[in-house]
Formats: structure tokens, C-alpha cells, sequence
């Protein structure tokens, strides 16, 4: 880890809330690039179709060159985006894949479900026969594990 004095006041345990509220999104846009990219690929290769009245279809002569240049544009976007996107998952993984089922459990159904804090608190003390409050202590334990895995502090 660097050892430079700005890590001394980075919140880890917030960093790895958003990191795990992030993964949907990198989850999608794994799913998706292919068929986005291909998609464009295609729009590529394809032309506009003639128009049978004789008006010109733009007043730029260049529509053409400035659609070609404009997917290539968004093809590279995609490219950078799907990088960025198998780089959290090559990060991600590893982390929480090393949590205990247990610590997963907590963290998938405070932070990846789509429930409210006090939904999740409930439904981890009735799955763990545990009160609300130990449910949100175990809550920030697996975040702390989660957050040493991820940055190597908590």
C-alpha cells in the first residue's frame, strides 16, 4: 500500500460500500458490451438508404464520414468502459470470493438487495436468530473484512 499520508485519512469502509454498490453496473456492462459492440459493428458496414425523390439527404457532404467517425468514437468508448469494467471484476473477485459464505450473506443482502437498511437488518436477524442490533454488527464486521480485502486496511 502506498505510503503516502493521504491514505491515512481515506475511508475505506465507505470506498468498499461504493464498490459493492457498483457491482451491478460493471455486471451489466460485462453482459452487454458484446452485443453493444457488435450492434455498432454492424451500423458500421451499413449505408443509409436512397432517398427516390431526388433531395439530397443532408446539407453536410460529410454525414457519412462524421457517422463512421462518430461510431468509431463509441466503439473506443466501449472498448475503455468493458477494460474499466473487467478491471473491478479482476479486483472485485478475488476480495469476495475470500469472504467466509457468511460475511457474503450480509454484505449481498445489505448492499446488493434492493432493501431498505432496516429491511435488511430484519432479515439477517431472522436468518441468523439474532437480534436487529447484532445483525447490524455483523454488518460492519463483513464490511471491515471486505474493506481490509479490497485495500488491505479497514
Amino acid at each position: 500500500m502506498n505510503d503516502h499520508p493521504i491514505w491515512d485519512y481515506f475511508d475505506y469502509r465507505k470506498a468498499a460500500i461504493g464498490v459493492l454498490q457498483d457491482y451491478a453496473t460493471q455486471a451489466v456492462i460485462l453482459q452487454q458490451s458484446g452485443s453493444y459492440t457488435e450492434e455498432l459493428k454492424a451500423s458500421l458496414t451499413s449505408t443509409g438508404s436512397p432517398r427516390m425523390d431526388g433531395i439530397p439527404r443532408a446539407n453536410d457532404p460529410h454525414a457519412g464520414e462524421s457517422r463512421v467517425c462518430s461510431i468509431l468514437d463509441n466503439l473506443d468508448a466501449l472498448k475503455a468502459r468493458n477494460r474499466r469494467a473487467q478491471a473491478y471484476m479482476a479486483w472485485f473477485n478475488p476480495a469476495w470470493e475470500s469472504l467466509s459464505d457468511e460475511d457474503r450473506l450480509v454484505l449481498e443482502t445489505f448492499f446488493l438487495d434492493d432493501l431498505s437498511a432496516e429491511e435488511a437488518a430484519v432479515k439477517i436477524a431472522e436468518h441468523f436468530y439474532v437480534e436487529r442490533k447484532s445483525a447490524f454488527a455483523k454488518k460492519q464486521r463483513a464490511l471491515a473484512r471486505f474493506a481490509r480485502l479490497l485495500y488491505g486496511r479497514d
